[in-house]
């Protein structure tokens, strides 16, 4: 139990203007967690005992903090004006502000209610409600809506949820923490101007169309829509369930060859208004509450009026009165179905009981003659094996020959070796050891043995076998080790290569010394990840921070605004000291904003040793659940790789930086980021004059730099660059992405301020 201090609704810290609200003076005031009655948007809701009178607590939510946000607070501020300002009959009442002495915990005090509109309904969803209930309740709603916009308040936030139930007598409307007064004296005292509001504030299967609008209007109207919605869900039972929003329609003027037109709300919600019966007294008034246009719709007085018209017809006063006559008897007669019903149970569940029981025995005993039975097969088969044991044993003259002291390595190279005739017989070599199982009669087996002897001796006399260790750098990841090998073992000349774990190295033992110089070359770039391109050129993939990097270039994979808020962009922006996002502003205020599969060149700054940033924007990979979508992305990819690596050339620069462009938010498969990117970069036209020589593939995360080793290790292999995860893509030439605009300016030849950068400023300082 705590005590209301002399001034419990206190709020320190954040601003001195703030309110302390008690109403009512309570002197004890107890609150308990652990009976939670439900939770809104800025805290959690408790029962509570004022002086021993039940209501009900809503605190603020942990994660919001009233010293350090004072955004949060003049919101929880905002709500307890609403609340302590507004006294009618159907609001929920305001009771005062609480502080707990030990957490310092601020909560609300409210009336407690007895559940919302929500939870009522669904108890109804197999009945309609009464007619003299359903206008009750309607009417209540009204004049709590009329005293609000009397009041210049719009609600913004009208559900059910939000519509509080007291018994079957009485609705309130509650929770005004999405609320906004209409005029601006008022409005100013509570919404800082700094705080931009959302954009659609309140539950959006009740916002009108202007809602959506930018800006969004705000107007008495938009809570008449949302009573339209709330009055068809308690009419049918039934949770509202619009459609969408727009349509796509083919249009062959349009870039994109689609139209968006906008549904009318009627055909959004047809599905609902389809269970309003023909003949509802409600039916027009809910139809013109969800008028596209706001005039279109009544206003709180006049539906006040015609709810009370209703109120006063024949209809209303016979519902009232047979709810009220058959009440009794529907209670009786619900009593004798549950008897009856559960005597009906009873019965049913014994005689269920009976026959399970029955059929149990019956199965025990059939089980029982049937394990009888297969003991006795059992006990004739095993007389029957020891008879053929015994026999075989006497007459099998099979003698094993052994041939010892042979070379390992000879062997494993024979093992390996396609064009050897003795590839696939029957010979284990184990630590220099080979056993032939072999008769005195098969003079086949005695073939082989001499056959395999020649090919030992093939290789054993030669002299040209070599034998190396290649030491696996601490940078490869080892989950990728057998992948590399089989790729290895696909080669046209292959070696035979061994993963010794313990000493962390690579057994590769070779044929003659060319293959196994080659071999050994390809083997070691692979470990370390490093691509050689010719010309001095090499590609080389990293597992790191590319905000660290020491290149002239990095990429940042951004977006169509150059908003650095996100993944790479925004860790590049902080790593600037935030100066990026400062060039990238000045470059959309001029050039506005870019296209995907577009590439905007700004410069760097701050603790970053790059001179330039080039700005990419990647494809999307949502809905890639195809081959030839698959495909796509891969081509946009490497067109985009190009264009990154022709802005490189005409930059002057020697090193670039590439990130796993658009893995994260865009969640594009990470093994199709690196065909695209790889793929790109192998099949780039370098110009004769080209200063480009050091290409790195910077990935951060641990499972997006395996998929892109896997991706990485095919460049070794003798098929194409395939991908790994995925299914293998045809004709992957490069393509330009699918955009429905014309793009932002292009750094060519003949245009050298290509993205705000002048033939000047593209050589770096």
């Amino acid at each position: 139990m705590a005590s209301l201090s002399s001034s419990p609704g206190s709020l320190q810290g954040s601003d001195s203007s703030l309110i302390s609200i008690d109403r009512y003076g309570f002197k004890d005031v107890e609150i308990y967690n652990e009976q939670r009655l439900g939770s809104g948007a800025f805290g959690a809701v408790c029962k509570a005992k004022c002086d021993r009178l039940p209501c009900a607590a809503k605190f603020l939510h942990p994660t919001f903090s009233l010293q350090s946000d004072s955004w949060v607070a003049e919101k929880f501020v905002q709500e307890c004006s609403f609340l302590a300002s507004l006294r009618h009959p159907h609001i929920v009442q305001f009771l005062g502000l609480h502080t707990d002495p030990k957490s310092g915990s601020i909560a609300l005090l409210l009336e407690l209610m007895d559940e919302n509109m929500t939870t009522f309904l669904q108890k109804r969803a197999d009945q309609l409600l009464p007619l003299h209930l359903l206008l009750d309740f309607a009417h209540d709603i009204t004049l709590a809506m009329l005293y609000l916009h009397n009041n210049g308040i719009v609600h913004r936030d009208l559900s059910s949820n939000n519509v509080l139930l007291l018994g079957q007598r009485l609705a309130k409307v509650g929770d005004f923490g999405m609320s906004k007064l209409l005029f601006g004296t008022k409005c100013d005292s509570f919404l800082p101007r700094s705080i931009s509001l959302t954009q659609v504030p309140g539950c959006p299967v009740y916002m009108p169309p202007e809602a959506w609008l930018t800006p969004p209007v705000y107007t008495e109207k938009l809570d008449m829509f949302s009573m339209g919605v709330l009055f068809l869900q308690m009419v049918t039972c039934r949770e509202p369930n619009p459609g969408v929003q727009e349509l796509l329609v083919e249009d062959d003027r349009s870039p994109t060859g689609f139209m968006k037109l906008p549904v009318s709300e009627y055909d959004r919600r047809k599905d609902d208004i389809s269970f309003l019966p023909l003949n509802h007294p409600l039916k027009e008034t809910i139809l013109q509450c969800l008028e596209d246009k706001q005039k279109l719709r009544p206003s709180t007085t006049e539906l006040c009026q015609i709810l009370e018209d209703l109120k006063t017809s024949d209809a209303y006063r016979e519902s009232k009165d047979n709810s009220s006559s058959n009440f009794q008897e529907k209670l009786i007669d619900l009593s004798k179905k549950r008897l009856k019903e559960e005597e009906e149970e009873r019965e049913l569940e014994f005689r269920i009981t009976r026959d399970k029981v029955a059929h149990l025995e019956e199965q025990l005993h059939t089980v029982q003659e049937q394990l009888l039975e297969k003991e006795k097969e059992c006990s004739e088969l095993l007389k029957e094996k020891a008879k053929w044991e015994s026999k075989k044993e006497s007459e099998n003259k099979t003698t094993p020959m052994t041939i010892d002291s042979l070379s390992p390595e000879v062997l494993q190279v024979i093992s390996y070796d396609r064009k050897s005739h003795v590839f696939n017989l029957a010979y284990k070599p184990k630590q220099g050891q080979v056993l032939f199982y072999t008769t005195d009669t098969d003079e086949g087996d005695r073939q082989s043995m001499r056959v395999f002897l020649q090919v030992y001796q093939h290789f054993f006399n030669s002299g040209e076998l070599r034998v190396d260790f290649v030491h696996i750098p601490a940078s490869f990841p080892v989950s990728k080790i057998n992948k590399l090998l089989s790729v290895f073992h696909k080669r046209p000349e292959p070696s035979c290569y061994e993963h010794m774990e313990l000493s962390g190295v690579i057994k590769i033992i070779s044929k003659t010394p060319s293959i196994h110089s080659s071999n050994m070359k390809l083997l070691k770039e692979a470990l370390s990840l490093i691509k050689d391109m010719g010309g001095g050129r090499k590609l080389t993939l990293k597992k790191g921070d590319i905000t660290v990097e020491d290149v002239s270039i990095i990429v940042s994979a951004a977006n169509c605004s150059l908003k650095h808020t996100w993944g790479i962009s925004a860790a590049i922006n902080v790593a600037s000291g935030f100066e990026v996002q400062k060039h990238c502003d000045e470059y959309i205020s001029k050039y506005g904003a870019i296209d995907l599969g577009s590439v905007a060149c700004t410069k760097a700054g701050g603790s970053l040793k790059c001179s330039w940033i080039l700005h990419a924007t990647g494809p999307a990979g949502l809905f890639i659940d195809n081959d030839e979508m698959d495909a796509d992305t891969v081509k946009e990819m490497m067109s985009l790789t190009h264009k990154i690596l022709k802005k490189a050339e005409k930059l002057e620069v020697k090193s670039i930086a590439i990130p796993a462009i658009s893995t994260g938010s865009l969640m594009l498969d990470p093994s199709t980021c690196a065909s695209g990117i790889f793929r790109g970069v192998t099949s780039f036209n370098f110009s004769s004059s080209s200063l480009l020589t050091d290409i790195r593939v910077i990935v951060l995360k641990e499972n997006i730099f395996l998929n892109f080793v896997e991706c990485f290790l095919n460049l070794s292999s003798v098929e194409p660059f395939a991908l790994s995860s995925r299914k293998k893509c045809k004709n992957l030439s490069p393509k330009p992405f699918r955009s429905g605009s014309q793009p932002a300016p292009v750094l060519d030849s003949n245009n050298s301020s290509d993205h705000g950068v002048t033939s000047d400023s593209c050589k770096p300082s």
